[in-house]
């Protein structure tokens, strides 16, 4: 099953990736679209300039810092969720873990250990490490169904890209960020910097935030989503 999510996951990739990028061409008749007014530009920019930057100088306390405290909070989540009931084949100690976790993770953003350097850069690496195992541990023996998942995804970002559209109109919003937003949601915070960086570079910062907010969010309403499928099944 994983083969086929990574094989669908990458043709739909290779279809929506040059959108997003062809997109930048669509600037002046998109903010059209949008209705984006020059004012509520000029807003965004003074916003995106007033972004918190951390300092590139990360020694070797923040690295152990940063280390010590993720693991120290890992090991103690995954205790406390063993101890917790489960509620049927969904809300397990695995789902546990990840609900707890995000919540915890959040609660940390709002504290000074959010300022410590070296905290993009190390969180970075560990999503390109943690894509690695999941390819690396994909099986594809089963390719001859992968049609079936193909399809279902080219629906899925199908769907994903009308409502993107839709609340660029609402929100008046220029093709830069809607981009960025859009891949965000579906690559997540290893290809929205990319994405952004072709864009506007200055769009970087906020790019990991929404992939990061992303990812929050997600955990919690893919539980959500879980938990609706088994009552439709």
């Amino acid at each position: 099953m994983l083969g086929l999510v990574v094989i669908a996951d990458i043709f739909i990739f290779l279809i929506y990736f040059p959108i997003l990028f062809m997109s930048k061409k669509w600037a002046k008749p998109f903010a059209k679209y949008s209705g984006v007014r020059e004012d509520e530009a000029e807003k965004l920019e003074e916003a995106i300039g007033n972004l918190e930057e951390k300092s590139d100088s990360v020694q070797f306390k923040d690295v152990l810092t940063l280390f010590g405290v993720g693991f120290l909070l890992i090991w103690i989540i995954r205790s406390f969720a063993g101890i917790l009931p489960e509620v049927g084949e969904i809300l397990t100690a695995k789902t546990w873990e990840f609900l707890i976790l995000t919540t915890v993770a959040l609660a940390l953003s709002t504290t000074p250990l959010r300022k410590t350097p070296g905290t993009k850069a190390l969180s970075m690496a560990l999503v390109y490490v943690y894509m690695s195992m999941m390819g690396a541990q994909a099986d594809i023996s089963q390719a001859a169904t992968a049609p079936f998942f193909m399809l279902a995804g080219l629906i899925t970002i199908t769907i994903h890209l009308v409502f993107v559209v839709l609340g660029a109109k609402i929100f008046r919003v220029d093709v830069h960020l809607t981009a960025i937003a859009s891949v965000a949601s579906i690559g997540g915070a290893a290809s929205s910097p990319i994405v952004a960086n072709y864009h506007r570079k200055e769009l970087v910062p906020v790019a990991i935030l929404l992939a990061l907010f992303g990812y929050a969010l997600g955990n919690y309403l893919g539980w959500l989503a879980a938990v609706l499928c088994r009552l439709v099944l």
